[in-house]
């Protein structure tokens, strides 16, 4: 058996390819090429340099290709850390940031419990205890109520101890519009809290320092026109707050395999293709693709949107180790509209987590909410949150090449029947 940190080191440097057992070459190449970008923050490097190789990858098929702008939130952190006694710990400063300053903010550590209701003392740094789970926004009530009833307390700050399946401290997604909170919040690895829980009653200082502003961002669309009366739509994200491993690679590499499958094996109708960013700021990029360019519902015989963690790998746990499986995590899910849901079960039987897909009318999850809001009733979505979602740990470790092609040869099933 192994450790944790032994098991993430050895699979980090493991080729995808040496994990692929059935795959076409593809898939495995379009994942180490996505994950080798780094960090993909919104309309950062990373993010800009991954949108130009969808945009190239696009024409080499014949797609015509365009961009649609809008700007992001942005924060280059020079010190994010939380500081007590002796000890100082990393945190993610919590978008979009309330930034302290280079000489921090000082209160005494308050413990506090989501699930009960009390008082914090005015002046008080709050360090939110959160429940266990696969944490993924701020916007969830455990985050959102607790932080502003602190803040109305009085509190300096918050800090979010990310209670999760890794220890790791997790990044929560939050609106691109203007803070959420109007205090200076981050998120602490529960690795790193037994200590500061040990320190309550005593005085800790948060510092967010750094730069911020907005900064250009873009989805790379892709059309092929064939002057046919219905459009089928696929879409991705590509951006996240780091390297985007489990998370976003797998949906990359189906959206390019199903992309480069399309204009060959769909005929009779037009193809979009789109790319986005903006994902980790509640879907902006989606947003701005539904209001200003996307086909009209009436239109659209089926959109696929492939969202967070398509086809993860999956890990054992026992006693402190972790052991990468050759199956896919299953805490995934497929969410279809009434007019889908037959057919997205039928295509992805025997994939767990995905065979068994939740009806949603009106509203939705994520990007594939967004996209039903705006009235395509003929909709199917995945998505998910893998044991590493939204944590720095999420690299090559996390994705596994045949596990991938698995979803995509659905994904094919899938489109081929909604024509």
């Amino acid at each position: 058996m192994i450790t944790r940190r032994s098991a993430l080191t050895a699979a980090a440097a493991t080729p995808v390819a040496l994990l692929a057992r059935a795959a076409p070459p593809d898939i495995a190449a379009d994942l180490n090429r996505y994950i080798d970008f780094g960090s993909k923050a919104s309309g950062g490097a990373g993010d800009i340099a991954s949108g130009e190789w969808i945009a190239d990858e696009l024409r080499q098929v014949g797609f015509a290709v365009s961009r649609l702008h809008f700007d992001a939130p942005f924060f280059e952190p020079r010190t994010a850390t939380l500081a007590q006694g002796g000890r100082t710990s990393q945190v993610i400063p919590q978008a979009v940031v309330v930034p302290t300053g280079p000489q921090g903010v000082t209160g005494t550590l308050v413990r506090v419990d989501p699930r009960i209701t009390q008082t914090v003392p005015r002046g008080a740094v709050a360090l939110v205890d959160l429940p266990h789970q696969r944490w993924s926004t701020a916007t969830a009530p455990a985050v959102r109520e607790t932080v502003a009833k602190v803040a109305g307390d009085g509190a300096v700050a918050a800090i979010l101890i990310t209670n999760g399946p890794t220890g790791k401290a997790v990044a929560l997604n939050a609106p691109a519009d203007k803070p959420l909170f109007p205090i200076p919040t981050a998120c602490l690895a529960p690795d790193d809290a037994p200590y500061f829980l040990a320190a309550v009653d005593r005085p800790a200082t948060l510092t967010l320092d750094g730069e911020s502003g907005r900064r250009p961002a873009f989805n790379v669309l892709g059309r092929l026109d064939r002057g046919a009366a219905r459009t089928i739509v696929v879409s991705t994200p590509r951006s996240g707050w780091f390297t985007c491993g489990g998370e976003r690679a797998p949906g990359i590499a189906v959206w390019l395999d199903l992309m480069r499958w399309a204009p060959g094996a769909l005929k009779g109708v037009n193809l979009f293709f789109t790319c986005n960013s903006g994902h980790e700021y509640e879907n902006a990029g989606s947003e701005a693709l539904v209001e200003r360019v996307a086909p009209r519902p009436d239109a659209v015989p089926l959109w696929l949107h492939l969202g967070a963690a398509v086809a993860a790998r999956d890990w054992q746990e026992f006693g402190g180790t972790l052991r990468p499986l050759p199956s896919a995590d299953p805490q995934r899910l497929c969410v279809a509209t009434a007019a889908m849901t037959r057919k997205a079960k039928a295509a992805f039987a025997g994939l767990p987590g995905l065979e068994s897909p939740l009806k949603i009318e009106g509203a939705g999850i994520g990007e594939t909410g967004t996209i039903i809001a705006a009235g395509y009733t003929r909709t199917v979505g995945l998505l998910g949150a893998h044991r590493f979602h939204h944590t720095r740990e999420d690299l090559k470790q996390t994705v596994d090449a045949a596990l991938t092609w698995q979803v995509a040869a659905a994904c094919r099933t899938l489109l081929t029947q909604a024509i």
